[in-house]
């Protein structure tokens, strides 16, 4: 992340799930409240608030189902608590 002067004032690194192996910030960025793939995250309780639903990259599962019941002739997107169809690589969750 850069300040309006260009200056890198934050840098992270995640693994696969979003687990934050890495991070570095100064100044106004230590409140950055966006986090992997651009999701809020919430550090009281180390999860990301996707829209309408919590995330937790430690188990890489969703705390409640997802409101979409998936495809039918897709059974992985049919688990409502999996993250990215359980390929965080090539998939992403909107919520």
């Amino acid at each position: 992340m850069t300040d309006q002067n260009r200056e890198v004032v934050a840098t992270y690194e995640y693994d696969s799930w979003g687990n934050v192996l890495k991070s570095d910030t100064k100044g106004i960025a230590a409140d950055n409240p966006f986090g992997y793939a651009g999701y809020m995250y919430d550090k009281e309780i180390g999860m990301y608030y996707l829209i309408v639903r919590y995330y937790s990259p430690d188990h890489g599962v969703f705390l409640s189902v997802d409101p979409d019941p998936g495809d039918s002739d897709d059974p992985v997107t049919q688990n409502g608590y999996t993250y990215g169809d359980n390929n965080p690589v090539m998939m992403v969750d909107c919520y």
